[in-house]
């Protein structure tokens, strides 16, 4: 086919066969370039080859949402963090971005938050980037420097789709504590900050800690009046409201709020521009963001620990004590004999001792209690 060709355009001119096949592979062409940095001139080596490509429409678009399907590579040392900084060599482009990861349900309905990779599972991984096809392959960099301890590919995936919005979500517990309560229904605080926000969860699902399922009705109003005060309206307090339960709640029951809260990677970024620097500083990664361990590393600062994070010693709280359950006399009298209560529960005459206490007093040679 090739031979055809060229004896097709042998007595065409090579500007007209140009115009008409295009050029052919092998032959020098002329480039012009605009909008070049300065720096790009100044740096320039010939020991370093430039590859010029074309990128298509959809990879041309502003950064975006990017989801994958990424592992950690198995020759990396460690599992990777989440909102690390990940060098991205994802199709033409090489850049920086804080990803984060989950990990879809058993109902794949949700993709929960996790803060670090899984050892030898896929995960999702979800972070700001250019525009890319899907099932693009992509490898990522903890580090671009030469001077890396450990293997420098730190995970290895596919692109999977684009989106708008972040899918990923974690686990939010709002707690609060009754300090109203009139038979299934408690007023609870200490969950929302102000009425506003308490209105916003009205008809939301909440629990105790004991078991105790109930739903939110109604903000209290911060504003009451002295007169409904009076009439024994409940005090305004900041965020409480009212809930109606199942059952009968205690004064020391927590009340719980389950909720899922959608988490947005973070907008970073940044190209890699390895070629405005020097030949020998190519590869060091300058101009990019560095973890805060490795910062640490560099500047020897030690790491600040909080005294309130320490592990305490165990927390002794005092044993809690419930009354007796006492029967009614007259229900246990209506009980059959199978029925009846025959331990110290049972409700036992103050009239005079029965018969068991009167054979032990006898047996025991004292005289009868109560003579």
């Amino acid at each position: 086919r090739r031979a055809a060709t060229d004896g097709e355009f042998a007595a065409e001119a090579e500007a007209d066969r140009a115009a008409l096949e295009g050029h052919r592979s092998g032959l020098y062409v002329r480039v012009r370039l605009e909008g070049v940095p300065a720096d790009f001139v100044k740096t320039r080596d010939a020991r370093r080859p430039v590859i010029l490509g074309g990128l298509l429409p959809h990879e041309a678009t502003p950064p975006g949402l990017v989801t994958a399907r990424v592992r950690r590579h198995r020759w990396h040392g460690k599992v990777l963090k989440a909102r690390d900084p990940v060098v991205f060599s994802c199709g033409w482009r090489r850049f920086q971005s804080a990803p984060l990861y989950s990990l879809e349900d058993e109902r794949q309905t949700r993709c929960r938050y996790l803060k670090y990779t899984p050892e030898h599972m896929h995960c999702g991984a979800h972070f700001v980037g250019f525009g890319v096809a899907p099932n693009t392959p992509l490898v990522g960099f903890h580090s671009l420097g030469r001077d890396c301890a450990s293997f420098r590919v730190c995970l290895v995936g596919v692109v999977v789709r684009q989106e708008t919005l972040s899918p990923v979500v974690k686990k939010l517990k709002l707690c609060g504590a009754p300090y109203r309560v009139e038979k299934n229904t408690a007023f609870v605080d200490g969950m929302f900050t102000s009425a506003l926000e308490a209105a916003k969860f009205e008809g939301a699902a909440i629990k105790t800690v004991s078991g105790i399922r109930g739903s939110v009705k109604k903000a209290v109003r911060e504003d009451a009046s002295a007169a409904a005060k009076r009439a024994g309206a409940p005090s305004g307090r900041a965020g409480a409201f009212r809930a109606t339960f199942e059952d009968k709640v205690l004064l020391s029951d927590i009340v719980v709020c389950r909720l899922w809260v959608p988490v947005e990677p973070p907008a970073a970024c940044v190209a890699v521009r390895n070629l405005l620097e020097p030949f020998a500083d190519a590869s060091s990664g300058r101009g990019l963001a560095r973890t805060v361990a490795d910062l640490r590393r560099a500047t020897r600062t030690p790491i600040p620990v909080a005294k309130d994070s320490l592990y305490k010693g165990p927390v002794v709280r005092a044993p809690r004590t419930f009354s007796k359950h006492l029967i009614p006399k007259k229900l246990v009298a209506r009980l059959p004999f199978a029925s009846k209560p025959k331990d110290e529960t049972a409700p036992r005459s103050t009239k005079r001792p029965g018969y068991l206490k009167q054979r032990d007093d006898a047996r025991t040679g004292l005289p009868p209690r109560g003579a």
